[in-house]
């Protein structure tokens, strides 16, 4: 069995788990060794936000011990790498993450005997360390969003280091079509492959007959939205209208507002009847809401960011046997054609999109099985080892 190291965007611990943690997860069920390394902080923190100065200050924290495991019966170790959230085009400060970073995955690396581990990354700013350790192994890019696009990035030195990134690796996986295109230019060794889903978990809502007690109060027909609540991603305007023209219709929010976000748009809907905020639920409670709602919602903004993003969510809600209803045309290509996904073209399409896929009874497993296909991590996990297989052992 192979050893990983991932080089990842997001902590291991955060609430919403993204493709890395399900990606780390499914290989570690398979047998590998992963060790886990969190986000070295691409984002520049608002020094005036409480939420990132109290994440710079446990970041310290957890910087200065070793790895820890996931849990005794799982081989994922995690990383907090010990650097300066911020200035990644300053060589200076790339310099002192770069040192630092090294010593702690020099350490691990020799007191676990990793062996010739795979070098998975989210981002690009590792190929230097990488480097200095004398890593030779095959590297292997897994582009999951345009995060050059995401405010407070530097858009110039995020790319220029994504060119070199990709210029270097042995294999280069997307998630969308668009991302795919961007990759190619430089990497001729591009797939595309997008999200997928936890069949197994999401699945099981079909069978739930628990109806969560902040659920129980809120009458039928419920209309959902999940995920992180994000009005760089979100078209709040929209569900705003949804709300307004459908007062009969109950608008559900689970999850909360990202870090530092206070959208007014969001404090306006939260006076209506007819929507209820829920708030942040954990992985293993999903399926008992979606068993019990009649409509996922995809209300995409459309900016560069979200035309080359493919929410996990999409493939969550089908595979519940929930119908969906998006405004967003990028996410056709990642399922069968299925009458319970709807496209809409507009706004007014939108919530006639909503009226229609209400009266839709939810999915049996069976249609769910054919819609789903092969989009599961399970299967995922082992097209991209047969695809890392066949790569030649070459130094980068």
């Amino acid at each position: 069995m192979k050893d990983f190291i991932f080089f990842a965007t997001a902590d291991w611990d955060t609430p919403y788990w993204t493709n890395k943690q399900h990606m780390a997860k499914e290989f570690a069920r398979l047998g590998h060794r992963i060790l886990y390394i969190e986000s070295v902080g691409i984002r520049k923190p608002k020094i005036i936000s409480g939420i990132d100065l109290k994440r710079i200050f446990f970041r310290f924290f957890r910087g200065i011990r070793r790895p820890k495991k996931v849990d005794a019966n799982t081989n994922i170790w995690v990383l907090a790498p010990l650097v300066i959230p911020f200035g990644h085009g300053n060589k200076w400060i790339k310099l002192f993450n770069q040192s630092v970073m090294k010593w702690q995955m020099n350490c691990f690396l020799k007191q676990h005997g990793f062996s010739r581990p795979l070098i998975w990354t989210y981002h690009p700013y590792m190929l230097h360390v990488i480097k200095n350790l004398g890593l030779r192994n095959e590297l292997i890019y897994h582009c999951v969003d345009d995060l050059s696009a995401v405010p407070g990035i530097d858009k110039f030195s995020y790319n220029l280091e994504e060119k070199q990134l990709l210029k270097k690796a042995d294999i280069v996986f997307a998630t969308s079509k668009h991302l795919k295109k961007k990759c190619l230019q430089h990497n001729k060794n591009t797939h595309f492959f997008s999200n997928v889903v936890d069949f197994e978990h999401f699945s099981s809502s079909i069978t739930r007959k628990i109806i969560p007690k902040d659920l129980k109060c809120i009458p039928e027909p419920r209309i959902l939205y999940m995920g992180a609540l994000s009005n760089f991603k979100i078209d709040f305007n929209l569900l705003n209208q949804l709300a307004l023209e459908r007062p009969q219709y109950h608008l559900i929010f689970i999850g909360d507002e990202i870090e530092g976000q206070v959208d007014n748009k969001v404090r306006i809907m939260k006076d209506y009847k007819n929507v209820h905020f829920l708030g942040f639920k954990k992985y293993n409670e999903l399926p008992n809401y979606l068993s019990n709602i009649q409509v996922g919602l995809l209300p995409m903004l459309k900016n560069p960011y979200t035309k080359s993003m493919t929410p996990m969510k999409l493939n969550e809600y089908l595979a519940s046997g929930v119908p969906v209803v998006t405004n967003s045309a990028d996410f056709s290509s990642q399922i069968k054609k299925t009458k319970r996904l709807f496209i809409a073209s507009d706004r007014s399409d939108f919530i006639n999109g909503v009226d229609k896929q209400i009266k839709l009874k939810k999915a049996l497993i069976s249609e769910i099985r054919l819609i789903i296909g092969e989009n599961t991590w399970k299967s995922l996990s082992k097209k991209m080892l047969y695809l890392i297989s066949k790569i030649n052992k070459e130094s980068i």
